[in-house]
């Protein structure tokens, strides 16, 4: 699944659920916790990854 945590101008946007910045060595798209993947708290966007349900997480030693 590709993210789009990325503004107009090209640049990766850091969301407040993301580990590190998108595009980082050893970082992958991971199911966001907060809402289980569905871009949703409530009726409300999910604050932690923007409504993607997907943050940037670390999956090794950096």
């Amino acid at each position: 699944m590709i993210s789009d945590n990325q503004p107009a101008d090209g640049a990766q946007k850091l969301l407040p659920g993301d580990e590190t910045a998108p595009g980082t060595k050893q970082a992958a798209e991971g199911i966001c916790p907060a809402c289980a993947g569905t871009g949703r708290l409530g009726r409300q966007t999910c604050p932690d990854c923007g409504g993607t349900g997907t943050i940037t997480v670390i999956v090794g030693d950096a």
